[in-house]
């Protein structure tokens, strides 16, 4: 059974999950305020889509003790 790390030991796994969380809100708020069927709100959502599949990744891994 391993044990989790300590807080102070994932501040840059801490981070980066904070600045991905940043970067889907900001992405959220841009393809709400653009038409349906906007070209640029296509290319935005596939971004986001990105964004959060990373976001998952590196959860993941923390939780597991891998980050």
């Amino acid at each position: 059974m391993k044990s989790a790390a300590l807080p102070l030991l994932t501040w840059r796994e801490d981070a980066a999950l904070a600045r991905l969380r940043r970067e889907r809100a900001e992405l959220q708020r841009r393809i709400s305020a653009l038409p349906a069927m906007s070209h640029r709100r296509v290319a935005l959502t596939e971004r986001l889509k990105e964004l959060t599949a990373r976001e998952l990744k590196l959860s993941l891994a923390r939780t597991r003790g891998r980050a």
